[in-house]
């Protein structure tokens, strides 16, 4: 399959340029002749306009598709329909509202599909941060055991534990095991200066987690002074302070769900970002393609898959819902803006608009050089 991806001149050195050269990039790892062009070619067997803006000239021996990034204004809505009404087969969206918008303005739903945008995978997370700022006793009081255990039942790659304290140097090194980072700060004998390092260390945690169950600890509340949440125990004063537990617990089955619960939150953001690469973003467009070119019929939904499904509206989104018409600026607002009038001026009187443009230049030209004759 040859697939052309036209991009204007207007869109060099924008982001539109970035995702034609991306796209090119991983159409021809999944083994298409594909090239980014300023201009259709007619022998292709796909024209994909970057944007819509700039549709010009579709060939009528190829499928033409067009890219719609978003739409709001009136012009815009003119514009998709227009070139849907011309020689533009399917509009690829970037999202189920781009479509939905389009619909609710009378748009045919068999002309609109969508393409969940790619990202470079460039960020890494940081570990979420566990502090504890206690001791552990001889007596058993803090329950530094819950940890060990945790760290025999889950892999704690997630996280990183920073505790202020005596006593956690056997739990330390159960926690390392278990893909945890740790930081071990033992108290000096300058009591002042140890809680100086405490002070500034607390905002910095994501939880503050306390084991204990001798009527509650103190740092909790440093903790939620700071903003920080909590994985604290469900006794004592902690019981009493409003929105004072994230994370109440009380025997380990709770603690160990807890953990599971945060690291399974995490990597429902995480995993699905992830997955939104230029090679899946490429075999989209390729499927809408291919869907068009052997059936004539735009593809099913582009869904991601969701290691941790909860309750959303999703669902209706992906359904052949009642159109909704999101609101758009009117023509009245778009000829008060300059750059949006140019661009209407552009679109439905191309011919005198660049006539008009040329005799501006010359005439800049001539001012300009009967001022340097002067």
């Amino acid at each position: 399959m040859k697939v052309v991806l036209v991009l204007h001149d207007f869109c060099r050195g924008w982001i539109i340029e970035k995702l034609a050269l991306k796209l090119c990039d991983a159409l021809v790892g999944l083994g298409v002749d594909a090239t980014v062009s300023a201009t259709p070619v007619a022998d292709a067997a796909v024209n994909h306009f970057m944007i819509f803006h700039y549709v010009e000239d579709a060939p009528r021996g190829s499928l033409n598709t067009m890219g719609i990034t978003h739409v709001d204004d009136a012009l815009k809505v003119d514009m998709v329909r227009r070139h849907l009404a011309e020689n533009v087969r399917a509009a690829v969206c970037m999202s189920t509202m781009t479509v939905d918008q389009l619909a609710g303005y009378g748009v045919a739903r068999d002309r609109l599909t969508y393409a969940l945008p790619a990202h470079d995978n460039a960020m890494a997370p940081r570990r979420l941060v566990i502090g504890i700022t206690s001791n552990v006793y001889s007596d058993g009081r803090k329950r530094d055991w819950l940890l060990t255990k945790l760290a025999d039942d889950m892999d704690l790659g997630d996280f990183e534990f920073q505790i202020f304290g005596r006593g956690w140097e056997e739990v330390a090194p159960r926690l390392v095991a278990a893909g945890a980072e740790v930081k071990l700060i033992l108290p000096s004998d300058d009591y002042a200066a140890d809680y100086e390092a405490i002070k500034a260390a607390v905002p910095g945690f994501d939880y503050y987690f306390y084991p204990g169950l001798d009527e509650g600890s103190m740092g909790t509340m440093d903790a939620l002074s700071a903003g920080v949440k909590t994985i604290v125990t469900r006794q004592g004063f902690h019981i009493d302070i409003p929105h004072g537990m994230t994370h109440g617990f009380w025997d380990y089955p709770e603690l160990l769900g807890i953990f599971q619960h945060i690291r399974a939150e995490r990597h429902g953001r995480i995993d699905p970002a992830r997955s939104m690469t230029w090679t899946r973003y490429a075999q989209r467009h390729l499927n809408i393609w291919q869907a068009l070119l052997s059936e004539d019929r735009v593809p099913g939904p582009d869904l991601l898959d969701d290691p941790a499904p909860v309750t959303t509206a999703t669902p209706q989104l992906l359904a052949n819902k009642a159109d909704e018409t999101y609101p758009v600026v009117g023509y009245r607002e778009i000829l008060r803006d300059k750059y949006r009038r140019e661009m209407a001026l552009r679109f439905w009187i191309p011919g005198p608009y660049r006539a008009y443009l040329d005799a501006r230049r010359n005439a800049g030209r001539l001012f300009r050089k009967l001022r340097g004759a002067a």
